[in-house]
């Protein structure tokens, strides 16, 4: 018995060390973990959700992180400490089933876990996996229910909970309680309407925007799709309709942030399913080894421009580019030049500024496509025309966020507006400032 919990603590204890250096100090940073510690810090600072600052996810999820940095240390290092025991959890948990396999989950999990609220969705569904054969319902019910107020397109898991469930009062009890609570959450805070726009008007500005399925990944998603549904039929196992229904969270942006969430968990039951199969076993390992290094070649050769932040702050030795200091500097001298103004930093990097320079967090930090409510743009750019129209404003914008090989989500038409209608001072390989 002691071996075994010796192999347990081995497993989790090597996975989560392997994954937080990984991921700290080895992978430069990405804006995708900059949002989810910046959602996360901004309600430890007192903001609200949707009405001081926007978001597109539901709240458990950043109100759960802020409460671990809370305890642990509010600092980068800290979410990535989350990340890295959801990566220890879930490799550990597949150590059990699928033995050395377990290897391939975890290389595919440090792809890009950045998105703090997909992997704890991630973390959820393995939990599920795991109470699948036992008689849980309740249980069940509350972990789909944090699941949906993480993600809400994740809403679509309750449908086979309750039609399986031999507890369908209990069960539907559960979801309306979780239901009520986030109703009051958002009574109380009088936030309901920017939720509803933002979390769910606004997703029809997010599809319409943001589908980049044309990169392939489509394709592989579909042939997913088409092969759980025919496993389902044939085998009848709530498991994997769970699983098929957590497609969704690939979906509109099918590119290999969202894809590798959805396959991850698809990766783990082939692996189970054909745990005998020499020759599966062996040509998935031979590809994700070698998808991994090529994903990795690019940060070899960036090297040279990229550094461990050397100032004491929340991102204390984050690996990141190393002209870092010297953007921040020049923007908080700008800052400070026309403080009188009203500053706009429209950019991927808005929080990153904003988190370093200590200033304060709104809505105009994020203005990816689909992220800004419905027919957020046109609101955006109709609230600072009519509020720059009276007053000093200075923005400070990246234009090379809306080359077309940048493929960011930056909103093109809000870029283009300022480049238009105000009068630039400054231009520079990182940002560009536009005064009025």
């Amino acid at each position: 018995m002691y071996k075994k919990y010796l192999k347990d603590f081995l497993i989790l204890s090597i996975s989560f060390l392997m994954a937080l250096i990984y991921l700290y100090y080895l992978k430069p940073l990405v804006d995708d973990e900059i949002y989810n510690y910046g959602f996360a810090n901004n309600i430890i600072n007192g903001l609200i959700p949707y009405k001081d600052f926007n978001m597109i996810i539901l709240p458990l999820y950043p109100y759960l992180l802020a409460l671990f940095l809370i305890i642990v240390g509010n600092r980068l290092i800290v979410y990535h400490i989350s990340l890295s025991l959801i990566i220890a959890f879930i490799t550990w948990y597949s150590s059990k089933k699928i033995k050395y396999n377990s290897i391939i989950i975890f290389l595919l999990l440090l792809v890009y876990p950045y998105t703090g609220y997909n992997m704890f969705c991630l973390l959820l569904l393995f939990i599920l996996f795991i109470i699948k054969d036992k008689n849980k319902e309740v249980i069940e019910a509350i972990i789909i229910s944090m699941m949906f107020l993480t993600k809400q397109t994740l809403i679509l898991l309750i449908i086979p909970s309750i039609i399986n469930s031999k507890k369908k009062f209990k069960t539907i009890s559960v979801y309306l309680i979780s239901f009520f609570l986030l109703l009051l959450y958002l009574i109380i805070n009088n936030n309901l309407h920017q939720f509803l726009d933002y979390c769910f008007f606004g997703m029809f500005d997010f599809t319409a925007n943001n589908n980049t399925g044309t990169k392939g990944f489509l394709f592989f998603e579909l042939l997913i799709i088409i092969y759980l549904i025919y496993i389902i039929i044939k085998e009848k196992r709530k498991d994997l309709l769970y699983l098929l229904l957590f497609q969704i969270i690939v979906f509109p942006i099918v590119d290999y942030f969202h894809f590798i969430i959805g396959f991850i968990p698809v990766v783990y039951c082939l692996l189970d399913r054909y745990n005998k199969n020499f020759i599966f076993k062996l040509f998935t390992f031979a590809s994700v080894i070698t998808f991994f290094i090529l994903l990795n070649s690019s940060t070899i050769k960036d090297r040279n421009i990229l550094y461990h932040y050397n100032i004491k702050n929340y991102m204390y030795h984050r690996y990141t580019l190393n002209i870092t200091n010297d953007y921040l500097k020049n923007i908080d001298d700008y800052s400070k030049k026309y403080s009188d103004y009203k500053l706009y930093i429209l950019s991927n990097y808005a929080y990153i500024i904003k988190l370093n320079l200590d200033l304060p967090i709104n809505k105009y930090d994020i203005i990816n496509r689909g992220n800004m409510g419905y027919k957020g743009e046109d609101k955006y750019i109709k609230e600072i025309d009519e509020y720059c129209q009276n007053n000093k404003c200075l923005f400070i914008v990246n234009e090379n966020e809306i080359a077309p090989e940048a493929r960011t989500q930056t909103s093109e038409k809000i870029i283009k507006y300022i480049i238009k209608e105000y009068r630039r001072i400054q231009s520079s390989n990182t940002f560009n400032i536009y005064i009025n």
